[in-house]
C-alpha cells in the first residue's frame, strides 16, 4: 500500500485551523500539533476525496511560476484549507494571517519540513527551487 503523504498534512493544517477559530494563542512549534498526531477531537469535516484534493494541489502548484520555497508552502496551505473548510474562508479577514501562521508552523520543526518538501516536490513533479 502506497503512504499517503497528504493525509497527516491536511490533518495539521486542520488543527492548527481551528486552534485559531478556538482563539488559541500558541505559536511555539513544541507546543503544536505534530504530524503524526491524530486528528483532534470534535465534529470531523466533511471528507473530500484526497485524490481531488491532490490533484487539485498538482494544479495549484503548476500554475505558479517563478515562485519561492516559501510561497510554495503559502500556496499549499492555502489551497488544503480552502479545500478543508470551502472558498468562502478567504473572506475571513485574518485568512491570509492563518495562513502565513501554518506555514510558519510546518517551517518550525526540521522533520515536518523535510515532509513538506517531499510532498511539494511529488505534487509539482520538479525539484523546490
Amino acid at each position: 500500500m502506497v503512504m499517503d503523504r497528504l493525509g497527516p498534512f491536511t490533518g495539521i493544517i486542520r488543527s492548527l485551523w481551528r486552534a485559531r477559530a478556538e482563539g488559541a494563542t500558541t505559536t511555539r512549534a513544541e507546543e503544536s500539533p505534530r504530524i503524526d498526531a491524530a486528528a483532534p477531537e470534535g465534529p470531523a469535516p466533511v471528507e473530500r476525496d484526497s485524490p481531488d484534493l491532490r490533484e487539485h494541489l498538482r494544479k495549484r502548484l503548476a500554475s505558479l511560476t517563478k515562485t519561492t520555497r516559501e510561497g510554495r508552502r503559502a500556496a499549499f496551505v492555502e489551497t488544503v484549507l480552502l479545500w478543508e473548510l470551502s472558498d468562502s474562508a478567504s473572506t475571513d479577514p485574518h485568512f491570509v494571517e492563518v495562513i502565513n501562521r501554518v506555514t510558519r508552523e510546518l517551517n518550525s520543526d526540521p522533520r515536518v519540513s523535510a515532509r513538506l518538501d517531499d510532498l511539494l516536490t511529488e505534487l509539482s513533479g520538479t525539484s523546490p527551487p
